[in-house]
């Protein structure tokens, strides 16, 4: 008889228990960790990259937390790359499709920052979406869009 009590009990408890991903955000905000691969040519670049992408992402207090270490973390961001695109330089006398008349002739560099982001057992890969004329504040442009990108991802796996 104690036995299909407690049976029973536990049943109960775990019928009403919340989903982690709702345990999580009853819990205050996402642990995020942010980190690169030290191996690699740019990584200079890269390591800034994190501080950005980091900064970005801590304006976001009411879903994210920035922690400093990977095993105290929800959800984990790693720095792929970061490239900047020239694209061909067009001679001509007005202004090229998607430039303001009047502005200043030469081609108008894009920068590209690409991370991987891990959560709930999920990962995909996220790169910045801004255009070259919206970034001029050049890479932490690119972070602040990635940190908007990743934000959206994990809410969007927290309501599962």
């Amino acid at each position: 008889m104690t036995s299909q009590v407690l049976l029973a009990l536990v049943a109960v408890g775990a019928m009403t228990a919340p989903p982690p991903a709702q345990q999580t955000a009853a819990k205050g905000p996402l642990r995020v960790f942010v980190e690169t691969d030290e191996i690699g040519g740019d990584l200079a670049a890269r390591r800034t990259s994190v501080t950005d992408l980091s900064a970005s992402l801590a304006t976001k207090k009411k879903v994210f937390l920035i922690v400093d270490a990977e095993e105290h973390a929800d959800v984990l961001v790693e720095v792929l790359d970061r490239t900047l695109d020239t694209p061909k330089v067009v001679i001509g006398i007005g202004a090229r499709p998607g430039q303001p008349p009047g502005s200043a002739a030469g081609p108008a560099r894009a920068v590209r920052l690409r991370a991987s982001v891990k959560y709930t057992g999920e990962t995909t890969i996220l790169t910045n979406k801004n255009s070259p004329l919206e970034n001029n504040r050049g890479w932490k442009s690119a972070a602040d869009d990635l940190a908007k990108q990743i934000e959206q991802w994990v809410v969007s796996r927290s309501k599962r």
